[in-house]
């Protein structure tokens, strides 16, 4: 794989310029500040509950899928390894395929796979956007070995022309207040016939 310097971009391809991922961060931090608000919202509403799953569509037209596969773990402050996904999608294709895999993704989670949350972002004027929180970085690492996932991931030169990969922490989890902090970032770019792969630390 290709490593990035913290201020490079790759030539032809400017997905990987730093002042993306700098935006993605922003925007899975602004995420996150809804998801901590959100996740009490259900603890409080449903004190018994164990997980929730429910479409939010905001003031501004904006659509929130969140997926809360187990609410035990919202008592906890311990760190939530999490893992943000951006994806530069193409406008010619029929992503029924894709989005029915996500759903499929989501019926199986909550079987001690150590996920804790799922959030899906759409807003009118910039697309999709997602954010997965996990206990630990070993239960985020085994969540790529689902057959489900696999099968995404393989269909995924399909329906994006690049993506970006993030992951990092979330300090504190959802009693902490503390921002996501970026630790690494992986590019995939799709438009030739070979995938295009590139990774950088944050710095």
């Amino acid at each position: 794989m290709i490593e990035l310097g913290c201020d490079e971009t790759a030539p032809g391809r400017s997905f990987t310029a730093p002042r993306n991922s700098a935006a993605d961060l922003r925007m899975m931090n602004r995420m996150v500040r809804w998801l901590r608000v959100h996740v009490m919202e259900v603890v409080a509403d449903q004190p018994d509950a164990v997980a929730d799953d429910r479409r939010v569509l905001d003031d501004a037209g904006s659509l929130h899928r969140v997926v809360l596969p187990d609410l035990r773990s919202v008592g906890c402050g311990a760190d939530l390894a999490g893992v943000g996904f951006f994806g530069q999608a193409r406008t010619d294709v029929d992503h029924t395929p894709i989005c029915d895999l996500e759903q499929q993704l989501i019926s199986a989670m909550g079987d001690g796979d150590g996920l804790v949350a799922y959030y899906n972002l759409h807003r009118p004027s910039e697309g999709w956007s997602n954010l997965v929180l996990f206990t630990d970085a070993e239960h985020e690492h085994a969540w790529g070995h689902d057959t489900v996932h696999r099968e995404a991931v393989h269909r995924a030169s399909t329906h994006y022309r690049s993506i970006r990969l993030h992951y990092g922490l979330l300090p504190g989890g959802w009693a902490g207040t503390a921002p996501m902090r970026l630790d690494r970032t992986t590019y995939l770019d799709y438009r030739d016939s070979q995938t295009w792969r590139a990774g950088r630390d944050a710095g």
